[in-house]
């Protein structure tokens, strides 16, 4: 009969979710990474019986940048561990820390958990000779023939979930410069400087150019500036109207 019982608990062990034993809390997987400069490489954050915020923040960007800063945690009794991957970019060569914190407990009896935090320490190399070219690393840009400036292109918002839809970036006297979507238009120029940029501000800001983009993989569309020809025309015709109006009005003081 001792023998029946210990065979009962044992089966009634193996066939509890393992997430009943794990702490309640978050945990991340794996506590270490090592990425090569201008590549990028994930983590996982794994929420047990947690609800809240998690923010997720980097000591060093301009080492390593993350591509979500605030996760949603919506642990519940039918689904109690919950896992968000991060992804991260090595920006130059360093150490940095990221860092998760559990933050605005959903409930009174979550309270408890609030404030823990979990690290990930990011140790970011230079790409050896057996790396894929990334075409992401080391662009320069040179400005006044005196100043050069290496950066990077941090793609880690292009998560596949926007729609389709051309977003304006930039426009000349000649043509509107478009991306394909919303999470193309969130690329950042990251500076080893310290700097981090929308494309669209370093562009505004003179920091890049559309051929630095194009060069460093962005697929960029360009179309005709329509606006900027008909504003041109109005000007030109409403230029030639004035100009018309002072001519005849001129003649005819003479006249009399």
């Amino acid at each position: 009969m001792k023998k029946l019982v210990n065979k009962i608990l044992f089966l009634a062990i193996l066939l509890v979710p393992m997430s009943v034993f794990a702490a309640r809390g978050i945990t991340v997987e794996p506590g270490t990474l090592e990425i090569p400069v201008g590549t990028t490489k994930t983590f996982e954050i794994v929420a047990n019986e947690a609800q809240g915020l998690g923010r997720i923040t980097t000591s060093d960007a301009t080492v390593a940048t993350v591509n979500k800063e605030v996760w949603d945690i919506q642990g519940s009794l039918t689904e109690s561990v919950v896992r968000q991957t991060i992804t991260v970019t090595g920006v130059k060569e360093g150490t940095a820390t990221i860092t998760v914190l559990l933050d605005q407990a959903a409930t009174e009896e979550l309270t408890d958990l609030s404030g823990q935090t979990r690290t990930v320490t990011v140790r970011v190399v230079k790409g050896g000779s057996d790396e894929p070219t990334q075409p992401t690393n080391n662009n320069t840009t040179t400005n006044n023939n005196t100043t050069t400036t290496t950066w990077v292109i941090d793609k880690s918002s292009d998560n596949g979930t926007c729609e389709k839809k051309l977003v304006k970036i930039y426009s000349d006297k000649k043509y509107d410069y478009f991306v394909a979507d919303e999470c193309k238009a969130g690329y950042k120029v990251v500076f080893t400087d310290g700097g981090i940029l929308t494309i669209k501000d370093a562009l505004a800001k003179g920091k890049v150019t559309i051929a630095d983009l194009e060069k460093a993989g962005v697929e960029i569309t360009k179309n005709p500036n329509t606006g900027t020809t008909f504003n041109t025309l109005v000007i030109i015709i409403g230029a030639s109207v004035v100009g018309g109006m002072i001519y005849y009005a001129r003649k005819r003081q003479r006249m009399i």
